[in-house]
């Protein structure tokens, strides 16, 4: 659109005034732009068309301008004695330094400064909009629920009491179905969301930057309750409702939330597109997104098993919540449980007592790092915590990963039949609601419980199940670990396998796997037979000189396992070192 002439009288100010707010009402941007500048360009002091280009920039992606054009109307305001308008736009500055850049201190500067200038004029919109974003800031953005709870009560309070409604009632409703969420009241929460965000698709919030928080609100909900069909149902909705808007930013924003669907759906090629397209769209007006994008890939790389590239992406956010708990996840890839407990325990220590889902985020990863310690009373008890969490209203996809904790639980309690039982359950569970990553890989456990169990022809059903569903995904890892267990050169990522220990196992197609071999060695004779045919087992492969962790990989058990055999084998024997029971070995014609 072209510049409109430049006004030079009252009358064209007001004209052009009028035609800036039309365009904001009618989604115009340009319109809006050009017309707030118009007035500007008069050289006419006007801290409303300052304030009307801030929104109109925003809306055409222009984060600079905008923020440039609220910083003049916030002096404008002043100098005319507008505390209100001066407040009104503090609080705008403080939401886009905080949500946008990630400059907290600075937001936090700015909102101490409206609540200063409103503390001066008697109870008006601006007080109870000042609660909400605080609140907003405080639950939504930075995840502190308890800390934002007072200021959402205050913007509650101050709405009813002046009879606000509108855009406000709605967001607040919002707030509030994300708060019970945290507390642990799931479907109460989501019934919430729901109803609002419905209110939006119906178009009764004539607001953009309303209606893309509003989304944002239900998305982040689904994604943190692992609600991926709900999310599915909305994401669509909400794409379409900010390309109507027509700002980009805000499309980008929902796309942070598609990227979490596909990624616990497997489709990591589509994935990365968004990703990439999300830098793109972002990349300017939302700077804190880059740090996020980063985290999303590190997530799919370490599922994919590219561990490595996964380190360089996440190790350099490790202060970033959703990194940590990826980073976890990624040392107990690595057996580093250790490690992963550490981080874990890191993450708790920024989520309060009472935002119960967010925990649980964590102490899954917990109980996996202390299965792998060998605390299985640490492991029981943060499992407790989990199944208490999820008992309330959990939805099936936080029920079917806390039934595989259990599993583990079991599994590592040597109680076999009922780890076998429980994994089906989590397999059936990660099945109904299309997560194959975390099927796949209970699949490959149900695999090693069944091998235990020496039932070998259910576990051969496992772990070929495992192995097509890891090649689907790309997860090389995964695929590895299963065309092990099977001796085959399997496809695409699994042809490696047959580089890590798949000789020792055999297989199961020759008759000479890892079945057979225990029954070989249950007869050899030890002094005073002390020694299980499972220790005999770790013995030989001890004296091999190679590490626990493929020890684990070779008898399909994990490392944690292997050290507690290891343990029992120096006492039995009252051998002081792991070579001396090596020797040991290899004296006695062990060692294979």
């Amino acid at each position: 659109m072209d510049p409109q002439p430049s006004a030079t009288s009252p009358t064209d100010i007001d004209g052009a005034l009028e035609r800036g707010w039309s365009g904001l009402r009618h989604r115009d941007w340009r319109q809006a732009r050009d017309a707030f500048q118009q007035v500007l360009d008069a050289e006419a002091v006007s801290a409303i068309a300052w304030e009307g280009l801030a929104i109109a920039a925003l809306c055409l992606d222009d984060a600079v301008r905008s923020r440039s054009a609220n910083e003049r109307a916030y002096r404008e305001y002043l100098e005319r004695g507008d505390f209100r308008g001066a407040a009104r736009v503090a609080i705008q500055l403080a939401v886009h330094h905080d949500a946008y850049r990630g400059e907290s201190a600075i937001a936090s500067g700015w909102l101490e400064r409206a609540r200063s200038l409103l503390d001066t004029v008697p109870a008006a919109a601006e007080h109870a909009w000042l609660a909400f974003w605080k609140a907003h800031l405080d639950i939504h953005v930075h995840g502190e629920v308890a800390k934002g709870e007072p200021s959402l009560e205050d913007a509650i309070r101050l709405n009813e009491a002046g009879n606000i409604g509108g855009d406000l009632a709605l967001m607040t409703r919002g707030l509030l179905g994300l708060m019970a969420i945290s507390e642990g009241a799931v479907d109460e929460g989501l019934r919430r969301l729901d109803e609002a965000t419905t209110e939006v698709l119906a178009g009764t919030l004539p607001n953009p930057q309303m209606v893309g928080w509003t989304y944002c609100y239900v998305l982040d909900a689904c994604e943190n309750v692992r609600d991926f069909d709900r999310a599915s149902q909305w994401i669509e909705h909400a794409r379409e409702s900010v390309r109507a808007f027509g700002i980009v930013h805000q499309s980008g924003a929902c796309r942070s939330h598609y990227v979490a669907i596909l990624t616990w759906r497997g489709d990591y090629a589509a994935t990365e597109h968004e990703i990439e397209t999300m830098r793109r769209e972002l990349g300017d007006v939302m700077p804190t997104y880059s740090a996020h994008c980063d985290i999303r890939l590190g997530e799919i790389r370490r599922r994919q098993g590219r561990l490595d590239e996964a380190a360089a992406l996440l190790d350099p956010l490790v202060a970033q919540p959703l990194a940590m708990l990826s980073l976890a996840a990624l040392a107990l890839d690595r057996d580093e449980p250790q490690l992963a407990a550490d981080l874990v325990e890191r993450y708790l220590r920024r989520v309060s007592e009472g935002d119960r889902v967010r925990r649980l985020h964590g102490l899954e990863l917990l109980v996996r790092a202390q299965i792998q310690l060998g605390s299985t009373e640490g492991a029981r008890t943060a499992l407790r915590e989990c199944e208490a969490i999820v008992a309330r209203s959990g939805t099936p996809l936080m029920r079917a990963m806390v039934c595989e904790l259990g599993a583990e639980a079991e599994a590592a309690e040597e109680h076999l039949d009922e780890a076998r039982r429980r994994f089906e359950d989590a397999i059936d569970g990660f099945d109904l609601t299309r997560a194959p990553y975390e099927a796949t890989a209970a699949r490959l456990r149900l695999g090693e419980v069944f091998l235990a169990l020496r039932r070998e022809e259910p576990a051969r059903k496992a772990f070929e199940a495992a192995l097509a569903g890891a090649n689907r995904l790309g997860a090389g890892r995964l695929a590895q670990r299963a065309a092990t267990a099977l001796g085959s050169d399997g496809p695409g990522p699994a042809n490696a396998a047959r580089q890590v220990g798949v000789d020792a196992v055999s297989g199961f197609r020759g008759g000479s796997g890892l079945v057979r071999g225990v029954s070989e060695l249950e007869g050899r004779s030890t002094p005073g037979n002390v020694l299980s045919a499972r220790e005999v087992e770790v013995l030989a492969l001890v004296a091999q000189g190679i590490s626990n962790q493929e020890i684990g990989e070779r008898l399909f058990i994990s490392s944690f396992t292997v050290k507690r055999h290891i343990a029992n084998i120096l006492t039995k024997l009252d051998l002081p070192t792991r070579a001396a029971a090596a020797a040991y070995a290899i004296r006695e014609g062990l060692a294979r």
